[in-house]
């Protein structure tokens, strides 16, 4: 029979979790050999143990995941009260009749949301992160 799947290399930990719940819930065929090491085929990717990750590494990477999540999380909101405190002006110029200054707030409230692009700040932490705590 053919295989077909891009396999990722987990944990020891994370393999034999999966594994068990895999043969838990019956679909022993997902368990094969593939050139020499087994593998377990989940429709499109398989996963094969590496012993070499360690559970330190995975933390680590975790911790750096948290942190980016924390970082993004404190970015949002600080983009959203500069936001909210924008649309108070907007709200109170256009109540006075003040049309040229809502309308530069307006552009600036623009030109906060064109620069602060989440998936643009993220590719940026990426891109400054060395490869080994990726």
């Amino acid at each position: 029979m053919t295989h077909t799947y891009a396999i990722a290399e987990v944990s020891s930990a994370c393999y034999v979790e999966v594994k068990a719940l895999v043969l838990e819930a019956g679909y022993t065929q997902a368990v094969h050999v593939d050139k020499g090491v087994t593998v377990l085929d989940m429709h499109g990717i398989a996963l094969r143990e590496n012993t070499l990750i360690t559970n330190a590494e995975v933390a680590q990477k975790q911790r750096w995941y948290d942190d980016s999540l924390k970082a993004f999380q404190e970015m949002e909101r600080e983009r959203d009260a500069a936001l909210r405190k924008i649309d108070f002006v907007v709200d109170a110029c256009l109540r006075s009749r003040e049309v040229e200054k809502s309308m530069q707030a307006v552009m600036l409230r623009d030109e906060i949301l064109s620069h602060v692009d989440p998936v643009m700040l993220i590719t940026q932490r990426l891109r400054n992160t060395p490869a080994e705590n990726l």
